[in-house]
């Protein structure tokens, strides 16, 4: 993009459909795509090659979308947020990605 980062997404995306229902809500595999989405996994690298190229991971509390207990620290705030594409938007794919969309501004 031209601030740096970089999206990228799962090689086979568009292979099947990457929608949901109306208030449907993502199933959590831990971190790897369900079946249904299982084309639909992508990144955001917000500073693109420079480091540390991390995921960013929970400072406290599961990573697992199917929890509510994630809390990310500033210190621990990474590079790289693990998202789903489905019907034109792009969601969180982890409790670490989630908590950052609605806490940062």
């Amino acid at each position: 993009m031209a601030d740096g980062s970089i999206f990228a997404f799962e090689k086979g995306l568009g292979r099947n459909s990457c929608s949901l229902e109306i208030g449907g809500e993502i199933k959590d595999n831990g971190y790897l795509p369900d079946e249904t989405m299982s084309y639909c996994i992508g990144f955001i690298d917000v500073n693109g090659t420079s480091g540390p190229n991390k995921e960013v991971r929970c400072s406290v509390g599961d990573n697992s979308l199917s929890k509510n207990d994630c809390i990310v620290k500033n210190k621990d705030v990474t590079d790289i947020f693990p998202v789903r594409i489905h019907n034109g938007s792009v969601a969180p794919a982890t409790a670490a990605v989630r908590y950052i969309m609605n806490t940062e501004k």
